[in-house]
This record gives C-alpha cells, structure tokens and sequence, in this order.
C-alpha cells in the first residue's frame, strides 16, 4: 500500500478506532487534499520555494522523525513487559497457559468492496499527484542543468 503505512496505522487508524471514525474514508479524503496541494503546487511552480529550505530545517525534522520513532519502541516495550512481565524467580514453578486463537481473518477486513475501492481511488490519485510533482522536479532540475 504505502511506504508509511505503519505509521499511519500508529497515528491515523487508532485515534479513528476510538472515534469511531471511518478509516478508509478519512485515508480517502487525506488523498484527496493531498492530491489537490499536490496540484496546486505543481501549478504555481512552488516547487522553486524549496531553495529556502535550510539544512537545520531537514535536521529538525529527521530529530523528530527519530523521537518518534524512539517512543514508539520504548511504548510497545513498556506494553510488552506490563502484560509479559520478566520471571525474576527461575525456581519458581511457572503457570503459563497456551491459548492458541484461530480468529485471522486475512484480508475480509472491510465492511464491503466500496470501502476497498475507496481506498484504493485515494492512493491511486495520491501516487498520480507525486508523479507529477516529480516529474516537474525533474524537468526544472534538467532544464536548469542544460542552461
């Protein structure tokens, strides 16, 4: 699907699951917005803006990027070691029980094939948008070589 969709699952279905919001229609409509900012910048050339981006700004992010990244292990460790916690006492007798759940569902985890195709509609103009955006990158960037 996408590059980010760990990510995307982490910041976006969660908080749409204890909404109850509708996932596939919310990635849709994030498509669609992105799709149209996409192609106004396309349109207006913003692409030249990028020259005022400084390094510290790139280094900004990256941090963030990593401290997100560092919190969302140390949270699923913090989760892992509350429900699993560590045996302190190996003499002990352990009382462990193994449950085995069959309930996989596989793929069947949309309501109906409307919500799939939504989705992928929004993905589809989503990849459209950044080909163009970079397509237009890559004729500036030719155009400025050749000159």
């Amino acid at each position: 699907m996408d590059p980010f969709a760990p990510e995307i699952k982490c910041l976006i279905y969660v908080p749409c699951r204890s909404q109850d919001i509708d996932y596939l229609e919310l990635r849709f409509w994030i498509g669609m917005w992105l799709a149209l900012s996409l192609l106004i910048m396309v349109a207006f050339d913003l692409s030249a803006l990028v020259r005022y981006i400084t390094r510290f700004t790139e280094e900004s992010f990256a941090m963030l990027i990593a401290i997100i990244f560092i919190f969302e292990a140390l949270n699923k460790q913090y989760k892992t070691m509350k429900h699993k916690p560590v045996n302190f006492h190996p003499d002990d007798p352990l009382d462990y029980t193994c449950i085995c759940n069959m309930s996989f569902t596989g793929f069947n985890d949309y309501e109906s094939t409307s919500e799939l195709l939504l989705l992928m509609t929004g993905i589809f103009f989503k990849k459209i948008t950044v080909m163009c955006v970079n397509l237009k990158l890559l004729l500036f960037l030719s155009s400025s070589v050749t000159s």
